[in-house]
């Protein structure tokens, strides 16, 4: 049995019962199936995750490279270095949002050095957020098999190559993570790692995604539309998106002007369905501001075809992250 490419952090899994569902029926206790308890990923264990594996330091409220600063890029031997000064000649970049300028190698440039500009991706700041969460999974094997989400859930965020990883993780047997990357065009999804519980059977599974699938556009329009494709395990996940406008939502009292994109994917292959999201970004850094998602599919198993079902909302609790 399989499960498809998911949400944003987010994309869902490909996960085989079919050993499970026999075990039970052969040991004439299918009725357990009803019961599968799953537990909420808490706050604390996310922070102790982040500060386990964070490069940041909790007493640092920024990224190893400060948003809005001047990095010095190091050119003789093609070696960026950002915790030091580097000899002449050297090409600065200013990292902002949406934006990167340089400047022109100084005229005394030595003979037979090169210059290069390096980019600093500026996605949302490193840390845990949190988010007021609604929803859960499930499946209507034997009866009916369900997980519900937490009231609070959730997405942390750290540096990665060339932009950032954004892991939510509602319980402690089903997490998203996805990789991110900044482009002269936007917001990339570049690959997923998905995590899915039931019944004691596990799955983790990688989707990789075309280049250029976008999940963001930088200076996005209304009506403005954009398509990509994630695949792994036997599914495909055909996107298609749009910018349906800037909506201004309150997040602890301050007010956030949000870019709202509407994706409904078409899932083939191992998984047949769909999925529908709903996201609301702040634009200068795509943090998600706000989040809908529904997925739908059928996928087959010793029981013949399984219906799995997710559905949320996440609605941010504060622009700055726990660190």
């Amino acid at each position: 049995m399989a499960f498809p490419p998911g949400t944003r952090h987010p994309r869902s899994i490909s996960l085989a019962l079919g050993l499970c569902v026999a075990v039970l029926l052969a040991s004439g206790v299918a009725a357990i199936a009803f019961h599968d308890p799953a537990k909420a990923f808490t706050v604390h264990r996310a922070l102790q995750q982040y500060r386990a594996t964070s490069p940041t330091s909790p007493s640092s409220p920024t990224s190893p490279t400060s948003r809005g600063t001047t990095v010095p890029v190091a050119t003789a031997d093609q070696t960026t270095t950002t915790n030091a000064a580097p000899p002449a000649p050297t090409t600065t970049t200013t990292i902002g949002a949406r934006g990167v300028s340089g400047s022109a190698p100084p005229s005394t440039a030595a003979v037979g050095t090169t210059s290069t500009t390096t980019v600093v991706p500026t996605g949302p700041l490193p840390g845990v957020y949190l988010y007021r969460t609604v929803g859960g999974e499930g499946l209507d094997l034997l009866g009916g098999i369900s997980h519900t989400y937490p009231s609070v859930t959730t997405i942390t965020v750290t540096p990665d190559g060339c932009g950032v990883s954004e892991l939510w993780q509602p319980l402690t047997t089903r997490w998203n993570e996805q990789l991110l990357c900044e482009t002269a065009t936007g917001w990339d999804s570049v690959s997923q790692t998905t995590f899915h519980e039931f019944l004691g059977n596990t799955d983790k599974q990688a989707f990789t995604c075309d280049p250029g699938t976008l999940f963001a556009p930088s200076n996005a329009v209304a009506a403005t539309t954009f398509t990509g494709l994630c695949a792994g395990g036997g599914i495909r996940s055909a996107e298609s998106s749009t910018v349906v406008g800037t909506q201004e939502l309150t997040v602890d009292a301050t007010p956030v002007s949000a870019l709202h994109i509407h994706e409904v994917d078409t899932i083939t292959g191992a998984s047949q369905g769909s999925e529908v999201d709903d996201w609301w970004i702040r634009p200068t850094d795509d943090l998600i501001v706000q989040e809908q998602t529904t997925i739908t599919t059928k996928n087959a198993s010793v029981l013949g075809q399984v219906q799995y079902h997710e559905a949320f909302q996440l609605t941010l609790m504060s622009l700055t992250p726990k660190q």
